[in-house]
C-alpha cells in the first residue's frame, strides 16, 4: 500500500499558518508546496514559486532523449528515477497541493509532508532523505534505501545523538607547555573593578 496524499491530513488543520502583517510589510505569498506523482503514486514533494513543478519532467525528458541508456550516473536521485519513468511511458503528473504561502510557510510544509512520507512510507518518495537533519519524530522503524549512506543516521537514535553531542577530547600537543604566563591583567592591577559605594 503507498501512502497518498488523500491520507495526509497536514492541509487542514495542521497547516502552518503565517502570521498577517500590515499591507505594508506584507511578505510574497506566490510559494506553494506541489507533488510530482508516477502512475498515480507520489514520488516527489517539493517547495517553488512560478513554474518550478515543471521543471524536473522538463529536464527529465531532456534526459531521457539523449542520456545513454544506463542512468546510473545520474544524479540526484529524482531525476534519475524521473528520467527511467519517462522512458519507461509512466504517467507523470505535477500538481500544487496548496500555495498562497510565504516562503518559510513553504519550507515547513514541505520538510513536514517529507518527514510524515518517510515514517510511513519509507522509500516511496524519490526526494533525498538525509537522516541527520530530518526530526527524530520523523524516523522510520527500518529503513534500507539511503541514496548515500552519510544520509542515514546509526540506530537506535539515542546513541546516535549521544554520539553527536559527546564532547571532543582536548588536543595535547607533543611539545613543552610555554613558560609565558597566561594572558591577564597586567601586573599591579586589581582584577575585579573597585565598589563606587561609600
Amino acid at each position: 500500500m503507498v501512502f497518498s496524499l488523500s491520507s495526509f491530513s497536514l492541509y487542514s488543520s495542521h497547516a502552518v499558518r503565517p502570521q498577517r502583517l500590515p499591507a505594508d510589510r506584507e511578505p510574497r505569498r506566490s510559494a506553494y508546496v506541489y507533488a510530482i506523482l508516477v502512475d498515480g503514486v507520489v514520488r516527489y514533494i517539493g517547495k517553488g514559486r512560478n513554474g518550478r513543478l515543471y521543471a524536473h519532467l522538463i529536464e527529465a525528458k531532456r534526459s531521457a532523449a539523449r542520456c545513454s541508456p544506463n542512468t546510473s550516473g545520474l544524479y540526484p536521485r529524482r531525476h534519475r528515477k524521473l528520467v527511467e519513468a519517462v522512458r519507461a511511458g509512466s504517467q507523470i503528473t505535477e500538481i500544487v497541493i496548496i500555495s498562497d504561502l510565504t516562503d518559510g510557510a513553504a519550507y515547513r510544509i514541505e520538510s513536514r509532508m517529507i518527514g510524515e512520507f518517510h515514517k510511513f512510507r519509507a522509500g516511496q518518495l524519490w526526494n533525498t532523505i538525509d537522516e541527520r537533519f530530518l526530526d527524530p519524530r520523523y524516523l522510520p522503524e527500518e529503513w534500507d534505501d539511503p541514496e548515500h549512506p552519510l544520509y542515514r543516521l546509526p540506530r537506535p537514535l539515542v546513541s546516535a545523538q549521544a554520539a553527536i553531542r559527546r564532547p571532543q577530547p582536548k588536543a595535547t600537543s607533543k611539545h613543552k607547555a610555554s613558560k609565558t604566563p597566561a594572558a591577564g591583567p597586567p601586573a599591579g592591577r586589581p582584577t575585579t573593578r573597585p565598589s563606587r559605594r561609600k
